[in-house]
């Protein structure tokens, strides 16, 4: 007779008893038959003393479901429900290292979740131009792996590839100093930083200076907009981002007679008033009418309470539910298999025409300040087989735009938190090898959706009240 064995197999990378385990036990038919109560026993004796036992044997009947079932029982009480599947694995004893594998409710093994390094920069407040500031990231970690490297933007840098490097202050009020690092499972952590000149004169008032010139120029507030009025059956979108609790990009998504504000992400920089709200209300914005991603800055709770959600990805509907917009948190774990990547699947899985998608942190974006999120390659084959027309991002002070298998990724056009002082550059000129188009100006996008029909089309207007880009979709 073949003898059969019954094999279970726990994995757990919480503590058991006071020790992180790997338990594997299997059964042969030859050493307990129907020893049913003296079989659990042993279980848990074997669960308090698993770090001495671990792949001992112990025996059952391969079709005895009512031993499986109390085997089952006896072990549920002392794992973590983090981890808690059973599954025929093969045996494999404590001391082998490769056999702390996390399966799931198939058997098959489960790859943790990348956790992204973190990235800091080390660079002085300061600098007169023609100084040598010295930048370091060596305060960066990764919390699971190691950093394997490092990409410095925003100057002109004696090696912008290393870890500690330098460069000598431009004759400019301010520089933004970026920082990207990756890790060795190809995720990536972002920061920046300002180094300023000290003792530059204030600007008189009704102007500001110039971040690349250093000269004062005037502020300029958009009269009557260059558009005019949207056309009949025509749902009109205004679109910013980085606004820091600005005014003019408002100002001039109301003069253009927006139907709908969506904004991309870091109104508050920290601040969670009310404030915010209350001076787009003053210009005919209501939470029924504005869609918002919560950026890396925001308060996102006070902007989930004045929304009324309560979580940080949604979807709205406007244009009399001809024009779905759904939300991404870039800031939370938004990976392929997270629970937030499955149900915005979900969200976008309908029959509406027009789909807009909105996120901080951008899927697509040139080299600048920040890159991007490190999830396009996981998105995009969902935006594209659900008919998604644009993808709204944020987080880069400039504006962009590029088109890849019929979806518009957008970033900006940023609003104007600090005058303008805090453009970033376009670095490259491409996404995946593909041009992208980057323009360093801030103002606000418009979407003209015709609500009938399939077209969208997109005109990025600044604050000179003068269009500078525009795509149809």
């Amino acid at each position: 007779m073949v003898e059969q064995s019954l094999h279970l197999g726990i994995v757990s990378d919480d503590t058991i008893l006071g020790a992180p385990y790997s338990l594997y036990l299997f059964a042969s038919q030859s050493r307990i038959m129907n020893c049913k109560l003296i079989l659990i026993s042993v279980m848990v004796l074997a669960l308090i003393l698993a770090p001495s036992i671990a792949g001992d044997v112990w025996s059952a009947k391969k079709d005895d479901k009512k031993a499986k079932k109390a085997i089952d029982k006896a072990l549920s009480k002392y794992v973590s429900k983090k981890y808690s599947q059973y599954c025929e694995v093969a045996v494999k004893t404590k001391s082998n290292t490769d056999s702390k594998v996390i399966y799931n409710k198939d058997c098959t093994p489960v790859t943790p979740p990348n956790k992204p390094p973190i990235a800091k920069i080390q660079v002085q407040q300061t600098a007169k131009a023609g100084d040598t500031v010295a930048v370091s990231a060596s305060g960066s970690s990764d919390p699971d792996g190691t950093i394997v490297s490092y990409e410095w933007s925003g100057a002109s840098y004696a090696n912008d590839m290393a870890q500690s490097t330098s460069f000598v202050m431009p004759d400019t009020p301010s520089v933004t100093v970026g920082l990207k690092v990756t890790d060795d499972k190809a995720g990536s952590g972002f920061v920046s930083a300002k180094v300023s000149q000290p003792g530059l004169p204030e600007c008189p008032s009704g102007q500001h200076r110039d971040p690349v010139t250093g000269e004062c120029v005037p502020d300029i507030q958009p009269t009557n907009c260059v558009l005019g009025a949207p056309a009949s059956g025509v749902l009109r979108v205004g679109v910013t981002a980085d606004t820091r609790n600005g005014g003019p990009e408002f100002k001039l998504a109301a003069d253009c007679q927006s139907d709908v504000l969506m904004v991309a992400g870091d109104l508050w920089y920290g601040d969670s008033s009310s404030g915010w709200f209350s001076a787009i209300e003053d210009l005919g914005f209501t939470a029924a009418n504005t869609q918002i991603a919560c950026g890396n800055h925001d308060s996102c709770s006070t902007i989930n309470k004045w929304l009324g959600t309560t979580k940080n990805w949604n979807a709205k509907t406007f244009g009399d539910g001809k024009v779905l917009t759904v939300t991404v948190d870039a800031n939370g774990n938004f990976g392929c298999s997270s629970t937030q990547a499955q149900e915005i699947k979900q969200l976008l899985d309908s029959p509406i025409l027009h789909k807009l998608v909105v996120v901080h942190q951008p899927f697509a974006t040139v080299k600048s300040d920040h890159g991007p999120n490190g999830q396009f390659s996981c998105f995009q084959p969902v935006f594209k087989d659900n008919g998604v027309d644009i993808v709204l991002q944020g987080h880069n002070h400039n504006y962009q735009h590029i088109q890849i298998d019929g979806v518009i990724y957008t970033v900006g056009a940023p609003g104007t938190h600090d005058k303008g002082n805090s453009l970033y550059g376009c670095d490259s000129t491409t996404f995946n090898g593909q041009p992208m188009k980057c323009i360093r100006k801030n103002g606000v996008l418009f979407l003209d959706i015709q609500l009938d029909g399939e077209a969208i089309s997109g005109k990025a207007v600044g604050l000179d009240n003068k269009v500078f880009d525009s795509f149809v979709n």
